[in-house]
């Protein structure tokens, strides 16, 4: 490896190790971190254009790219997720996992751009729409990398810019996308501003006398169309935000909701019970407060994910005789209506088929709904191929960890409230990170989302900002109240106008009581009938552009001294 680097100008050390670098930092500064717990949105419009010097540089060979995507994914993936090794005996293989997976999809991603976008290459690619292209391929990546079974939707390119709550409001109509795309379209035209202002390059398109395109610079014009799209945004978003908050001003109804967070690490309490004996005395002193000021019980009371360590059963002795000064089950009836908390859902015995899941329980101790997680962590809660006998003992035996983990859910589930006529979808833990999970839930016909989480293992609060940010955006997107019960935080009440109503300071014991308007009248969003349609719109445009690149490449396009750096490769 370090002798792709001794044959290049030395002019290009900087490019291959240093842009890295100072990408994964910018990027750490800009989302959700222990220096800014919110992130911070000026560094968010800088934190791209060092990869965008690099994908720019001539001359590179594929190790020499290599290297750079190795730098910059460990870089990144460790400053950003370090409070993965706190995830118990599954530490190494969540840290280890998530590193190597964001290795992986930055090799290939970054020598696609360098095939788009390095000068050069064949003509097409080296036109002033690069800045464009750079957004395109960029805002593909985030998409693709927040699907599937190995996806993990965390700061995305848009999350620094969280709190600009207007500008958010586009999300009801493309998602996260258009804003993702506005950001790194603002970046790269303003990397190619400065890559030209060094002398750097910049190729006019042939017929630019005719289009007077030729009069400004591709950066300029880049940077100008992302500000005039955020003029658009901003303008639609005051029209929109103003629009839902008078549809929740006017909402039919309101409903009382009582959040508990016990803030009780499950995972290194010995007494299960703990965590039971402080949500309980919590809840009624929050039931208290709620007959004090609203002269009735709460109409919807959550325990965090995993607040019941073992399966709940109305025969269970467990939590007939736990915790001892007041079991369970003789807290149930205290309740007007039914309880909704995390619990493990075991489906059978023989097979073992047990589930990370919500059950909501009624006074009378009964089990009315429940829901198991359908997207599971990989390696921590689900392992694949472990259902071949030789992998299990593998793991069980050589690796020593437990290789059984959670089976998926079989499908949405929505609690019902008859008394209110109230549906509410809860996605438990990062769940609510994916867009397309939340939108299910909405698509089912749910009135509200409860997420139930349990962050406290993290042990930091960068962590849990980060969650909450990446579930901010299901509230806009699907214009539903989002209700946050977590353990140790961030518990929350998140408007449909993705306002942050109410919260509960991180790692504290306490309830969060407020009534939620629900406006069952509110219509369909975009977003939720079509789902992601703009970042297939994005993919569609980025094919397009490799195929034509393709084509002129291999047709003899480029000029005789202009060959790809891909193509001739000089490891």
């Amino acid at each position: 490896m370090l002798s792709c680097i001794m044959n290049v100008p030395r002019s290009h050390y900087h490019k291959i190790l240093l842009f890295p670098l100072l990408a994964a930092l910018l990027n750490w500064l800009a989302q959700p971190n222990e220096l800014f717990l919110q992130g911070n949105w000026l560094f968010g419009l800088i934190s791209y254009i060092p990869l965008y010097f690099l994908v720019t540089t001539a001359g590179l060979t594929r190790n020499q790219l290599r290297l750079s995507a190795l730098i910059y994914a460990l870089s990144f993936t460790l400053s950003s997720y370090f409070w993965l090794t706190n995830f118990g005996e599954y530490s190494l293989w969540t840290i280890g996992g998530v590193t190597v997976v964001y290795i992986v999809y930055h090799l290939g991603f970054f020598r696609l751009l360098y095939f788009l976008l390095a000068p050069g290459n064949h003509t097409p690619k080296s036109h002033p729409f690069r800045p464009l292209l750079f957004a395109l391929a960029w805002t593909a990546f985030e998409f693709f990398k927040s699907r599937g079974y190995l996806a993990f939707p965390w700061n995305l390119a848009a999350f620094p810019f969280h709190n600009f709550i207007f500008i958010n409001q586009i999300s009801e109509l493309t998602g996260i996308w258009a804003l993702s795309f506005t950001v790194l379209f603002f970046q790269a035209g303003l990397a190619q501003i400065l890559l030209r202002g060094r002398g750097g390059f910049e190729v006019q398109p042939a017929n630019a006398r005719f289009t007077g395109l030729g009069r400004f610079p591709s950066g300029l014009r880049s940077v100008a169309a992302a500000l005039l799209i955020t003029l658009c945004f901003s303008a639609y978003g005051v029209i929109r935000h103003g629009q839902i908050s008078r549809m929740e001003q006017n909402a039919e109804r309101t409903e009382l909701v009582l959040l508990i967070q016990q803030n009780v690490d499950s995972w290194a309490e010995s007494d299960p019970s703990t965590g039971m004996s402080i949500a309980m005395e919590l809840t009624r002193e929050g039931i208290a407060e709620a007959l004090d000021q609203y002269g009735r019980q709460p109409d919807i009371i959550s325990w965090s994910e995993t607040s019941l360590s073992y399966p709940y059963t109305p025969e269970s002795s467990f939590y007939r005789n736990f915790p001892r000064d007041l079991s369970f089950r003789d807290f149930l009836p205290e309740l007007e209506g039914s309880l909704i908390t995390g619990a493990p859902l075991l489906r059978s015995r023989d097979p073992f088929i047990a589930m990370n899941g919500v059950i909501q329980i009624s006074p009378e101790g009964e089990i009315l709904q429940d829901y198991g997680k359908i997207h599971l962590i990989p390696f921590a809660e689900h392992v694949p191929l472990t259902d071949f006998p030789f992998i299990s003992t593998f793991l069980e035996d050589v690796i020593g960890i437990p290789a059984s983990g959670w089976t998926p859910g079989e499908s949405v589930t929505l609690f019902d409230f008859p008394r209110q006529d109230l549906h509410i979808g809860t996605p438990v833990c990062f769940e609510d990170s994916f867009a397309y999970n939340s939108r299910f839930f909405v698509k089912a016909g749910a009135d509200a989302l409860l997420n139930l989480t349990n962050n406290a293992w993290s042990q930091t609060y960068s962590a849990q900002m980060q969650h909450l940010v990446s579930a901010r955006y299901r509230a806009i997107e699907n214009r539903r109240p989002l209700l946050r019960a977590t353990n140790g935080g961030v518990t929350s009440i998140i408007l449909p106008s993705g306002e942050i109503a109410a919260e509960i300071p991180m790692f504290r014991a306490d309830y969060l009581l407020a009534e939620i308007p629900v406006a069952r009248s509110m219509p369909e969003t975009v977003y939720t009938r079509f789902g992601d349609w703009l970042a297939w719109v994005v993919t569609a445009g980025l094919l397009g552009a490799l195929v034509l690149g393709y084509r002129r490449l291999f047709s003899g396009g480029a000029a005789p001294e202009v060959i790809s750096p891909l193509i001739l490769d000089r490891e």
